[in-house]
C-alpha cells in the first residue's frame, strides 16, 4: 500500500498522514500545530468582522453626508492630483519658479500652492472637475485674483496667457466659450474622489521610484 503524504497547513512539511491529524479538510502534522490553526483561524474571524465593521460604518457615515459635502471633498481630492501633477511647473499667473514661490510662500497654511480654477467654479461650476481648468497656483495669485480688483486683471490675464502655452490655443478657448450647464450628482462626486486619490497616489509612487 503506497505511503501517502500531505502538507501541514501550519508549517508547510510534507509529512506521513498516519503521523499526522486530520481536521476536516486540513491537515496539521501534530497537536501543537492543530492548536496554532484554530488560532489562526480565530484571528482570521476577528479580521474579516473588523473589517465588514468598518466597510458598513464607512457606507453609515457617508449617508450622512450631505450631497454638498460628497462634492467638496470630490473638489479636494482632484485638487490635491492636480497640484501632484504640476510638481516642478512655474505657477501659470505670476509664472515665478517653485522653488522662488516655496521659499516666500511655503510658511503658509497648506504650503505654498493652491489648485486654481481658470474659469473660477462661481463663474463656471460645470468645469469644476475639468482637468484643462484647473493648474497648481501660486496661493498669493489665486488668493489675490479673487480679492483685489486690481490685481484680478492681471491675474487672469497672465494665466490665460500662460495656459495658452501650457495646453495650446484650441483648449484654452474652448474653456472661455463653454457656457454649458451641467449638474453633478452623488454618485459621479464620489466615483471622481475615488479616481484621483487613486491617480494622485500612483503618480506619488512613481515620482518615490524615480527619485
Amino acid at each position: 500500500m503506497a505511503i501517502k503524504y500531505r502538507k501541514c497547513k501550519v508549517c508547510k512539511t510534507r509529512c506521513n498522514v498516519l503521523h499526522g491529524i486530520v481536521n476536516g479538510l486540513d491537515f496539521v502534522c501534530c497537536i501543537d500545530h492543530l492548536v496554532d490553526l484554530g488560532f489562526q483561524r480565530v484571528e482570521k474571524q476577528k479580521k474579516l468582522e473588523a473589517k465588514k465593521f468598518k466597510s458598513e460604518t464607512r457606507a453609515r457615515k457617508r449617508a450622512l453626508k450631505t450631497d454638498s459635502q460628497i462634492m467638496d471633498e470630490a473638489q479636494r481630492s482632484i485638487n490635491a492630483y492636480v497640484r501632484e501633477r504640476d510638481r516642478g511647473k512655474p505657477c501659470p499667473s505670476c509664472n515665478r519658479p517653485e522653488h522662488e514661490i516655496e521659499v516666500e510662500q511655503g510658511w503658509k497654511v497648506g504650503g505654498a500652492w493652491d489648485a486654481g480654477h481658470f474659469r473660477s467654479r462661481g463663474a463656471a461650476g460645470h468645469l469644476r472637475f475639468n482637468l484643462w481648468n484647473i493648474h497648481r497656483q501660486c496661493k498669493s495669485c489665486n488668493a489675490g485674483s479673487a480679492k483685489y480688483a486690481h490685481k484680478a486683471e492681471t491675474v487672469a490675464v497672465q494665466y490665460e496667457l500662460n495656459l495658452r502655452e501650457r495646453i495650446g490655443n484650441r483648449r484654452v478657448d474652448w474653456l472661455k466659450n463653454n457656457n454649458g450647464i451641467r449638474r453633478f450628482n452623488r454618485e459621479y462626486c464620489e466615483r471622481i474622489k475615488r479616481i484621483f486619490n487613486r491617480k494622485r497616489r500612483l503618480l506619488q509612487k512613481r515620482r518615490e521610484c524615480i527619485a
